[in-house]
């Protein structure tokens, strides 16, 4: 077997299988909540004890609300935000991350506690957990729930789209 020859066998079975281990060590490393930083140098902490707070629930939502504890962030899609949506709630566009946010953090204090609503899978949580947190907010749940249970326990809803010009401002 020539040099040739060995190249050829190493495409493209090989390759695919490499590129499947990668992509499981990536889903590991995200699913036991990794910061790639921490994963080099071998210094990880699980995202349990890394974070504060993952979810909360309605019951304890509407406590800290009407205590001015907690700022909500509605990131459904306009039109859900338009329908009906938590009192005070900021609607914020995930595709606008970076923008939203930059225009967030200049009057939103980084101690406050951001209550996000309509982020359910555990890996996006972990991901704009992780995002917030960088940015300096550690107090970041997510609403283990739905606005119509919000609703249910008398949580004020409102509709139509009030908070939107607040962050359309700065385009």
């Amino acid at each position: 077997m020539n040099d040739t020859d060995r190249v050829v066998d190493r495409t493209p079975w090989r390759i695919a299988v490499a590129q499947a281990l990668a992509i499981c060590g990536v889903a590991a490393a995200v699913a036991v909540g990794v910061n790639w930083t921490e994963l080099r140098t071998g210094n990880f902490v699980p995202l349990e004890s890394s974070l504060e707070r993952v979810g909360i629930e309605v019951s304890s939502l509407l406590k800290e609300y009407g205590r001015g504890r907690a700022v909500v962030i509605d990131t459904r899609s306009r039109a859900d935000y338009e329908h009906g949506h938590i009192a005070g709630a900021i609607h914020f566009d995930l595709a606008q991350f970076p923008r939203q946010m930059n225009q967030l953090s200049r009057w939103l204090p980084r101690q406050q506690h951001l209550v996000v609503v309509g982020i359910d899978h555990p890996l996006q949580r972990f991901s704009y957990q992780k995002m917030w947190h960088s940015l300096g907010y550690s107090q970041v749940s997510f609403l283990d729930g739905t606005i119509e249970q919000w609703s249910n326990v008398d949580g004020p809803v409102v509709s139509g789209w009030d908070m939107g010009p607040l962050l359309e401002a700065g385009r």
